[in-house]
């Protein structure tokens, strides 16, 4: 979800996501192509006719690749400029617009090769939990999740109560998330236990290991 790098645009999966330039006198002006045909939509249709054309557009263009969206844009008499290659990284990385819906559609192609999905995220935010679980359960409905409870959250700048951080993992749970995981618990816990070990061995010597 917070991915920004992409190493090939080869998959027509994908292109939806994909970011490029929008504006040639303007390389730093970046959408993705679905943003970039409604931007065109708006400008050059009024009233009910831009209303239907932008249902239209919103309906398909998150599930057709590069080619096909020019060819729906063109039959509808309207067109956008997109350069997807002109904005890539030194390193030849493609920009892409990270979101749970890449997410969602990235999983549901997973999820007929994968015994379960898992999406990571920046933060403990159930509502994002909910967005992909509820997203690849409409098209997958008995796929099995994974949620990395990262030693990286902070807990506290979610502002829970410590009720919300002991419910976390049963509210996970009751989304289908059914292996829940702490990437780096083993290596805090020695860590903690080595802390303890040390300076108990200061104080009272072998009694403390023993």
């Amino acid at each position: 979800m917070s991915a920004t790098f992409l190493d090939s645009n080869i998959d027509p999966v994908d292109h939806p996501f994909i970011l490029g330039c929008v504006d040639p006198t303007n390389k730093s002006k970046l959408l993705t192509f679905p943003q970039a045909g409604r931007v065109s939509i708006c400008a050059n249709y009024r009233g009910e006719d831009r209303e239907k054309l932008l249902k239209l557009w919103d309906s398909a263009s998150l599930n057709i690749s590069l080619a096909e969206a020019q060819e729906l844009a063109r039959k509808h008499k309207f067109e956008f400029y997109f350069d997807w290659e002109a904005c890539r990284t030194e390193e030849g990385y493609y920009r892409i617009d990270g979101s749970v819906a890449f997410c969602v559609k990235r999983g549901i192609i997973f999820s007929d090769y994968a015994d379960m999905l898992w999406m990571e995220t920046p933060t403990p935010d159930l509502s994002v939990a909910k967005e992909f679980a509820d997203g690849i359960h409409a098209a997958k409905p008995h796929v099995f999740l994974s949620y990395n409870l990262s030693p990286s959250f902070n807990w506290d700048a979610q502002k829970m109560s410590e009720d919300d951080i002991e419910n976390f993992i049963p509210n996970l749970a009751s989304m289908g998330y059914c292996w829940q995981f702490i990437t780096l618990a083993g290596f805090h816990m020695d860590a903690l236990i080595s802390e303890v070990f040390t300076k108990n061995y200061d104080k009272t010597g072998m009694l403390a290991f023993v």
